[in-house]
């Protein structure tokens, strides 16, 4: 007796699920300073660019913004750079539609992202 495909996708989100609740214990997150955010941001926005930045060069943007600006003020008035991790959660977050406009064009973006019209053969 085979189990359909639904019905193994099904049994593997309840593992899932039930593993889950043993996993369940709450990453510790490290809160960004609003101002190191919007740093990061603006930066992010760098990314949607027909010059394509890697997400590896918006990072780096990101740091170097930050220790510039580290650089022009007291020891305890310096900020965290947020992590690469963040960074790339953030650029992931962008609306891919607009990714694809900003970096490829609208075309580009129409043929990836809209649907394809069906023509029926005329009877």
């Amino acid at each position: 007796m085979t189990m359909s495909r639904f019905k193994r996708a099904d049994l593997a989100a309840q593992f899932h699920k039930q593993f889950a609740q043993f996993n369940s214990a709450p990453a510790e997150r490290v809160k960004i300073d609003p101002e190191a955010a919007a740093i990061m941001l603006k930066e992010v926005q760098g990314y949607l660019s027909p010059d394509k930045p890697t997400i590896q060069r918006i990072y780096d943007n990101v740091h170097m913004a930050i220790h510039g600006r580290n650089q022009a003020c007291a020891e305890e008035d310096r900020l965290n750079v947020p992590s690469r991790e963040t960074v790339r959660r953030e650029i992931r977050a962008l609306d891919p539609f607009y990714v694809e406009v900003a970096r490829n064009g609208e075309a580009a973006a129409r043929k990836k992202f809209f649907p394809v019209k069906w023509v029926t053969p005329n009877d």
